[in-house]
Protein backbone atom coordinates (compact mmCIF):
# COMPACT_ATOMS: atom_id res chain seq x y z
CA UNK A 1 0.00 0.00 0.00
CA UNK A 2 1.27 3.46 -1.01
CA UNK A 3 2.22 6.65 2.02
CA UNK A 4 -1.28 7.60 0.58
CA UNK A 5 -3.41 4.85 2.42
CA UNK A 6 -2.01 6.35 5.40
CA UNK A 7 -2.94 10.19 5.22
CA UNK A 8 -3.92 9.80 8.68
CA UNK A 9 -0.35 10.49 10.03
CA UNK A 10 0.78 13.89 9.36
CA UNK A 11 -2.67 15.29 10.28
CA UNK A 12 -2.47 13.21 13.41
CA UNK A 13 1.19 14.07 14.19
CA UNK A 14 0.38 17.47 13.41
CA UNK A 15 -2.66 17.89 15.83
CA UNK A 16 -0.21 16.06 18.83
CA UNK A 17 2.06 18.74 18.39
CA UNK A 18 -0.63 21.57 18.77
CA UNK A 19 -1.55 20.08 22.05
CA UNK A 20 1.28 20.82 23.73
CA UNK A 21 0.01 24.42 24.06
CA UNK A 22 -2.98 23.28 26.18
CA UNK A 23 -1.52 21.64 28.91
CA UNK A 24 -2.92 24.66 31.20
CA UNK A 25 -5.82 25.57 28.82
CA UNK A 26 -7.13 21.92 29.60
CA UNK A 27 -10.94 23.51 29.59
CA UNK A 28 -10.34 24.71 26.09
CA UNK A 29 -9.60 21.17 24.94
CA UNK A 30 -12.41 19.99 26.56
CA UNK A 31 -14.85 22.58 24.74
CA UNK A 32 -13.16 21.42 21.16
CA UNK A 33 -14.66 18.05 21.63
CA UNK A 34 -18.02 19.29 22.97
CA UNK A 35 -18.17 21.13 19.68
CA UNK A 36 -17.12 18.56 16.98
CA UNK A 37 -20.07 16.30 19.18
CA UNK A 38 -17.64 13.98 20.80
CA UNK A 39 -19.18 12.53 24.02
CA UNK A 40 -17.79 11.07 26.86
CA UNK A 41 -16.85 14.26 28.69
CA UNK A 42 -18.77 12.98 31.85
CA UNK A 43 -17.05 12.82 35.40
CA UNK A 44 -18.48 11.20 38.17
CA UNK A 45 -18.17 12.52 42.15
CA UNK A 46 -17.21 9.79 44.96
CA UNK A 47 -21.38 9.89 45.68
CA UNK A 48 -21.36 8.58 42.12
CA UNK A 49 -23.03 12.09 40.32
CA UNK A 50 -21.58 12.91 37.47
CA UNK A 51 -20.29 16.13 36.73
CA UNK A 52 -18.70 17.95 33.51
CA UNK A 53 -15.15 16.99 32.75
CA UNK A 54 -13.13 19.63 34.14
CA UNK A 55 -9.12 18.08 33.27
CA UNK A 56 -7.84 16.08 30.38
CA UNK A 57 -4.69 15.26 28.72
CA UNK A 58 -3.94 15.17 25.31
CA UNK A 59 -3.90 10.83 25.12
CA UNK A 60 -7.31 10.72 26.10
CA UNK A 61 -8.08 13.95 24.06
CA UNK A 62 -6.98 11.12 21.06
CA UNK A 63 -8.56 8.44 22.35
CA UNK A 64 -12.00 9.91 22.52
CA UNK A 65 -11.86 10.58 19.02
CA UNK A 66 -10.53 7.53 17.99
CA UNK A 67 -13.66 5.76 19.52
CA UNK A 68 -15.56 6.28 16.67
CA UNK A 69 -14.86 3.77 14.60
CA UNK A 70 -17.10 5.15 11.41
CA UNK A 71 -15.13 6.87 8.69
CA UNK A 72 -17.70 9.32 8.03
CA UNK A 73 -17.98 10.16 11.94
CA UNK A 74 -14.33 10.31 12.43
CA UNK A 75 -14.29 12.53 9.02
CA UNK A 76 -16.55 15.00 10.53
CA UNK A 77 -14.69 15.49 14.22
CA UNK A 78 -10.95 15.97 12.31
CA UNK A 79 -12.74 18.85 10.29
CA UNK A 80 -14.04 20.59 13.32
CA UNK A 81 -10.15 20.09 15.00
CA UNK A 82 -8.73 21.12 11.81
CA UNK A 83 -10.35 24.54 12.13
CA UNK A 84 -9.85 24.95 15.83
CA UNK A 85 -6.28 23.67 16.44
CA UNK A 86 -5.09 25.21 12.90
CA UNK A 87 -4.21 21.93 11.73
CA UNK A 88 -2.29 22.50 8.25
CA UNK A 89 -2.53 18.33 6.64
CA UNK A 90 -5.25 17.59 5.08
CA UNK A 91 -8.68 15.72 6.72
CA UNK A 92 -7.36 11.83 5.41
CA UNK A 93 -9.31 9.65 3.55
CA UNK A 94 -8.59 6.76 5.16
CA UNK A 95 -7.36 5.09 8.88
CA UNK A 96 -5.19 2.14 8.19
CA UNK A 97 -3.19 1.43 10.73
CA UNK A 98 -5.14 3.29 13.09
CA UNK A 99 -6.49 1.77 16.70
CA UNK A 100 -9.43 2.04 17.38
CA UNK A 101 -9.81 2.75 21.16
CA UNK A 102 -12.96 0.73 23.18
CA UNK A 103 -16.23 3.00 23.78
CA UNK A 104 -15.53 2.29 27.33
CA UNK A 105 -11.84 2.84 27.75
CA UNK A 106 -10.91 6.33 25.95
CA UNK A 107 -9.90 7.47 29.57
CA UNK A 108 -6.39 6.84 30.47
CA UNK A 109 -7.24 7.78 33.52
CA UNK A 110 -10.21 7.15 36.32
CA UNK A 111 -13.24 9.22 37.39
CA UNK A 112 -12.57 11.96 39.91
CA UNK A 113 -13.87 9.47 42.84
CA UNK A 114 -10.87 7.08 42.00
CA UNK A 115 -8.40 10.01 40.88
CA UNK A 116 -4.98 11.74 41.63
CA UNK A 117 -4.36 14.55 42.00
CA UNK A 118 -1.52 14.01 39.73
CA UNK A 119 -2.67 11.43 37.41
CA UNK A 120 -3.12 13.73 35.00
CA UNK A 121 -0.53 15.48 35.22
CA UNK A 122 1.72 12.67 34.75
CA UNK A 123 0.09 11.52 31.61
CA UNK A 124 0.80 15.51 29.98
CA UNK A 125 4.73 14.94 31.10
CA UNK A 126 4.89 11.67 29.00
CA UNK A 127 3.49 13.27 26.36
CA UNK A 128 5.51 16.15 26.08
CA UNK A 129 8.77 13.79 26.52
CA UNK A 130 7.34 12.08 23.76
CA UNK A 131 7.04 14.95 21.21
CA UNK A 132 10.78 14.98 21.63
CA UNK A 133 11.45 11.54 20.84
CA UNK A 134 12.23 8.01 22.22
CA UNK A 135 15.45 9.22 23.86
CA UNK A 136 13.79 11.60 26.03
CA UNK A 137 11.75 9.57 27.64
CA UNK A 138 12.62 9.06 30.81
CA UNK A 139 11.84 5.68 32.68
CA UNK A 140 10.66 6.77 35.97
CA UNK A 141 8.10 8.84 33.64
CA UNK A 142 7.06 5.85 31.69
CA UNK A 143 6.53 3.94 34.92
CA UNK A 144 4.20 6.39 36.62
CA UNK A 145 2.28 6.96 33.10
CA UNK A 146 1.56 3.22 33.11
CA UNK A 147 0.47 2.95 36.89
CA UNK A 148 -2.10 5.51 36.33
CA UNK A 149 -5.44 3.69 36.88
CA UNK A 150 -7.03 2.89 33.95
CA UNK A 151 -3.89 3.28 31.62
CA UNK A 152 -1.59 0.30 31.24
CA UNK A 153 0.72 -1.32 28.52
CA UNK A 154 -1.52 -1.81 25.75
CA UNK A 155 -3.59 1.79 25.88
CA UNK A 156 -0.84 3.73 26.29
CA UNK A 157 1.63 2.52 23.89
CA UNK A 158 -1.44 2.66 21.39
CA UNK A 159 -1.70 6.60 22.79
CA UNK A 160 1.60 6.97 21.82
CA UNK A 161 1.40 5.76 18.63
CA UNK A 162 -1.61 7.48 17.62
CA UNK A 163 0.83 10.64 18.45
CA UNK A 164 4.06 9.92 17.13
CA UNK A 165 3.15 6.97 14.86
CA UNK A 166 6.30 6.95 12.90
CA UNK A 167 8.54 6.22 15.91
CA UNK A 168 5.91 4.37 18.43
CA UNK A 169 4.87 0.56 18.31
CA UNK A 170 1.46 -0.14 19.89
CA UNK A 171 1.91 -3.32 21.84
CA UNK A 172 -2.19 -4.29 21.85
CA UNK A 173 -3.98 -7.30 20.99
CA UNK A 174 -3.28 -6.84 17.58
CA UNK A 175 0.62 -6.38 17.28
CA UNK A 176 1.36 -8.61 19.80
CA UNK A 177 0.13 -11.70 18.15
CA UNK A 178 1.70 -10.29 15.28
CA UNK A 179 4.81 -10.28 17.22
CA UNK A 180 4.45 -13.27 18.66
CA UNK A 181 4.21 -15.49 15.41
CA UNK A 182 7.29 -14.41 14.27
CA UNK A 183 8.75 -15.30 17.93
CA UNK A 184 9.49 -11.92 19.13
CA UNK A 185 8.92 -10.80 22.39
CA UNK A 186 5.50 -8.44 22.59
CA UNK A 187 5.23 -8.76 27.13
CA UNK A 188 7.26 -5.63 28.54
CA UNK A 189 6.90 -3.80 31.57
CA UNK A 190 9.13 -0.84 31.69
CA UNK A 191 10.32 1.44 28.98
CA UNK A 192 13.75 -0.82 28.70
CA UNK A 193 11.63 -3.65 28.05
CA UNK A 194 9.24 -1.53 25.70
CA UNK A 195 12.38 -0.32 23.40
CA UNK A 196 13.16 -3.86 23.08
CA UNK A 197 10.43 -4.88 21.81
CA UNK A 198 10.66 -2.20 18.99
CA UNK A 199 14.10 -3.19 18.46
CA UNK A 200 13.43 -6.63 17.95
CA UNK A 201 10.61 -5.68 15.53
CA UNK A 202 13.13 -3.46 13.83
CA UNK A 203 15.69 -6.42 13.54
CA UNK A 204 13.64 -8.01 11.25
CA UNK A 205 11.77 -5.80 8.96
CA UNK A 206 11.85 -1.90 8.10
CA UNK A 207 8.80 -0.85 7.69
CA UNK A 208 6.83 1.63 8.85
CA UNK A 209 5.05 1.11 13.01
CA UNK A 210 1.88 1.92 11.07
CA UNK A 211 1.98 -0.22 8.43
CA UNK A 212 2.37 -3.01 10.67
CA UNK A 213 -0.37 -2.14 12.75
CA UNK A 214 -2.55 -2.47 9.84
CA UNK A 215 -0.86 -6.08 8.64
CA UNK A 216 -1.31 -7.02 11.92
CA UNK A 217 -4.49 -6.36 12.17
CA UNK A 218 -5.43 -7.69 8.49
CA UNK A 219 -3.39 -11.16 9.35
CA UNK A 220 -5.26 -11.17 12.53
CA UNK A 221 -8.23 -11.17 10.68
CA UNK A 222 -7.66 -13.82 7.97
CA UNK A 223 -6.68 -16.26 11.19
CA UNK A 224 -10.18 -15.48 12.72
CA UNK A 225 -12.11 -15.88 9.45
CA UNK A 226 -10.78 -19.70 8.63
CA UNK A 227 -13.18 -20.59 11.67
CA UNK A 228 -16.42 -18.99 9.33
CA UNK A 229 -15.39 -21.16 6.73
CA UNK A 230 -15.57 -24.86 8.00
CA UNK A 231 -19.53 -25.07 7.96
CA UNK A 232 -19.73 -24.19 4.22
CA UNK A 233 -16.45 -26.56 3.58
CA UNK A 234 -18.74 -29.19 4.58
CA UNK A 235 -21.19 -28.78 2.83
CA UNK A 236 -19.32 -28.69 0.18
CA UNK A 237 -17.10 -31.53 0.60
CA UNK A 238 -20.21 -33.71 1.06
CA UNK A 239 -20.89 -33.37 -2.33
CA UNK A 240 -20.56 -36.78 -4.37
CA UNK A 241 -19.50 -34.25 -7.65
CA UNK A 242 -15.90 -32.88 -7.25
CA UNK A 243 -16.43 -29.42 -8.43
CA UNK A 244 -12.71 -28.40 -7.78
CA UNK A 245 -10.17 -28.97 -10.35
CA UNK A 246 -7.19 -28.82 -8.72
CA UNK A 247 -4.32 -27.99 -11.23
CA UNK A 248 -0.57 -28.86 -10.57
CA UNK A 249 2.27 -26.28 -10.14
CA UNK A 250 2.35 -23.29 -7.93
CA UNK A 251 -0.66 -20.63 -8.69
CA UNK A 252 -0.60 -17.21 -9.20
CA UNK A 253 -1.32 -14.95 -6.03
CA UNK A 254 -4.94 -14.15 -5.51
CA UNK A 255 -5.52 -10.02 -5.66
CA UNK A 256 -6.04 -7.90 -2.97
CA UNK A 257 -9.89 -7.28 -2.53
CA UNK A 258 -11.12 -4.10 -0.97
CA UNK A 259 -14.66 -4.65 1.57
CA UNK A 260 -15.15 -1.23 2.74
CA UNK A 261 -12.10 -0.20 4.60
CA UNK A 262 -10.86 -3.91 4.65
CA UNK A 263 -8.58 -5.55 2.48
CA UNK A 264 -7.77 -9.71 2.25
CA UNK A 265 -6.90 -11.63 -0.50
CA UNK A 266 -9.70 -13.41 -2.15
CA UNK A 267 -9.78 -17.69 -1.00
CA UNK A 268 -11.51 -20.22 -2.40
CA UNK A 269 -13.59 -21.81 -0.24
CA UNK A 270 -14.00 -25.34 -2.83
CA UNK A 271 -10.32 -25.57 -2.09
CA UNK A 272 -11.02 -26.10 1.56
CA UNK A 273 -14.17 -28.32 0.78
CA UNK A 274 -11.92 -30.48 -1.46
CA UNK A 275 -9.27 -30.64 0.94
CA UNK A 276 -11.93 -32.17 3.63
CA UNK A 277 -13.30 -34.96 0.87
CA UNK A 278 -9.53 -36.15 -0.05
CA UNK A 279 -8.74 -36.56 3.38
CA UNK A 280 -12.05 -38.48 3.96
CA UNK A 281 -13.75 -36.29 6.36
CA UNK A 282 -10.90 -37.67 8.60
CA UNK A 283 -8.27 -35.77 10.69
CA UNK A 284 -4.88 -35.65 9.26
CA UNK A 285 -2.90 -35.86 12.38
CA UNK A 286 -4.76 -39.04 13.34
CA UNK A 287 -7.93 -40.45 11.30
CA UNK A 288 -8.77 -42.51 14.32
CA UNK A 289 -9.49 -39.62 16.11
CA UNK A 290 -13.45 -39.39 16.16
CA UNK A 291 -15.54 -36.51 15.81
CA UNK A 292 -19.52 -35.59 15.72
CA UNK A 293 -21.43 -35.84 12.88
CA UNK A 294 -22.40 -32.45 10.86
CA UNK A 295 -25.93 -31.79 10.62
CA UNK A 296 -25.06 -29.65 7.45
CA UNK A 297 -23.68 -32.60 5.73
CA UNK A 298 -24.41 -36.28 7.73
CA UNK A 299 -20.82 -36.32 7.70
CA UNK A 300 -17.59 -36.58 10.60
CA UNK A 301 -17.02 -32.77 11.28
CA UNK A 302 -13.70 -31.81 10.46
CA UNK A 303 -12.38 -28.62 10.09
CA UNK A 304 -9.86 -27.23 7.32
CA UNK A 305 -6.65 -25.31 8.54
CA UNK A 306 -4.21 -23.60 6.15
CA UNK A 307 -0.79 -25.08 7.43
CA UNK A 308 0.79 -21.67 6.36
CA UNK A 309 -1.49 -19.26 7.84
CA UNK A 310 -3.05 -16.70 4.84
CA UNK A 311 -2.02 -14.05 6.95
CA UNK A 312 1.49 -14.82 5.88
CA UNK A 313 0.41 -14.26 2.08
CA UNK A 314 2.55 -11.13 1.63
CA UNK A 315 5.31 -13.15 2.43
CA UNK A 316 5.26 -15.77 -0.79
CA UNK A 317 4.89 -14.71 -4.16
CA UNK A 318 2.36 -17.23 -4.42
CA UNK A 319 -0.87 -18.81 -3.40
CA UNK A 320 -1.26 -19.90 0.12
CA UNK A 321 -4.91 -20.62 -0.75
CA UNK A 322 -4.11 -24.26 -2.66
CA UNK A 323 -5.50 -27.36 -1.39
CA UNK A 324 -1.95 -28.87 -0.83
CA UNK A 325 -1.55 -26.08 2.01
CA UNK A 326 -5.16 -26.88 3.47
CA UNK A 327 -5.00 -30.03 6.22
CA UNK A 328 -8.11 -31.30 7.56
CA UNK A 329 -8.20 -31.26 11.30
CA UNK A 330 -10.47 -32.90 13.77
CA UNK A 331 -11.90 -29.74 16.44
CA UNK A 332 -9.72 -30.73 19.05
CA UNK A 333 -6.28 -30.88 17.04
CA UNK A 334 -7.07 -27.68 15.26
CA UNK A 335 -7.52 -25.99 18.74
CA UNK A 336 -4.20 -28.04 19.73
CA UNK A 337 -2.48 -25.93 17.09
CA UNK A 338 -3.40 -22.54 18.37
CA UNK A 339 -3.84 -23.43 21.89
CA UNK A 340 -1.18 -26.13 23.05
CA UNK A 341 2.08 -25.63 24.78
CA UNK A 342 4.59 -25.30 22.61
CA UNK A 343 6.10 -28.73 23.17
CA UNK A 344 3.16 -30.25 22.10
CA UNK A 345 2.04 -27.61 19.27
CA UNK A 346 5.57 -28.36 17.86
CA UNK A 347 5.01 -31.83 17.48
CA UNK A 348 2.35 -31.70 15.65
CA UNK A 349 3.03 -29.14 13.19
CA UNK A 350 5.97 -30.95 12.14
CA UNK A 351 3.81 -33.85 11.59
CA UNK A 352 1.63 -32.28 9.31
CA UNK A 353 4.73 -30.36 7.85
CA UNK A 354 6.58 -34.13 6.94
CA UNK A 355 3.52 -34.93 5.25
CA UNK A 356 3.37 -31.46 2.90
CA UNK A 357 6.70 -30.23 2.56
CA UNK A 358 6.78 -32.10 -0.89
CA UNK A 359 3.57 -30.81 -2.30
CA UNK A 360 4.56 -27.77 -0.67
CA UNK A 361 7.21 -27.17 -2.95
CA UNK A 362 5.66 -28.30 -5.68
CA UNK A 363 3.12 -25.10 -5.56
CA UNK A 364 5.94 -22.77 -5.34
CA UNK A 365 5.86 -22.78 -1.11
CA UNK A 366 9.24 -23.93 -0.20
CA UNK A 367 9.47 -23.25 3.55
CA UNK A 368 11.59 -24.69 6.39
CA UNK A 369 10.22 -26.05 9.52
CA UNK A 370 11.95 -23.55 11.21
CA UNK A 371 10.19 -20.97 9.40
CA UNK A 372 6.50 -22.25 9.52
CA UNK A 373 6.78 -22.72 12.50
CA UNK A 374 7.45 -19.04 13.31
CA UNK A 375 3.66 -18.54 12.37
CA UNK A 376 2.92 -20.42 15.34
CA UNK A 377 4.75 -18.20 18.01
CA UNK A 378 5.18 -19.46 21.49
CA UNK A 379 2.37 -18.24 23.85
CA UNK A 380 0.67 -16.98 20.89
CA UNK A 381 -2.67 -16.18 22.42
CA UNK A 382 -1.42 -15.57 26.26
CA UNK A 383 -2.57 -12.78 27.93
CA UNK A 384 -4.15 -10.91 24.83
Amino acid sequence: MSIQDFDWVPFFEQMALKLLAFENKQMALIQFLKDANVNGLDDKEKNGRKTPLKEIDPFTFVGLICKHSSEDSLKRILKVLKEKLNIRAKVQASFHGIPIANGQQTWLFSYKAERKNDDVKKLWTLFKQSMKGLDSIEPETFLDAIDVKCSGTAKLTQALFRARPSIFLPVDSQTSRYLARRGLRYKFYNLKEYLEVIESLSSITTKDFFRVSYEAYLENKEITDIESFNISNIKQASKSSNTFNDKPGPEKKPILKARTTIYKYARNSGKSAHAIRKADFKCELDPHHKTFNSKAANKPYVEAHHLIPLGAHYEFENNLDVVDNIVSLCPNCHRLLHHSIKEEKQEKIRILFEKRRVALESKGLAITFRSLFKYYGDDLFDDL
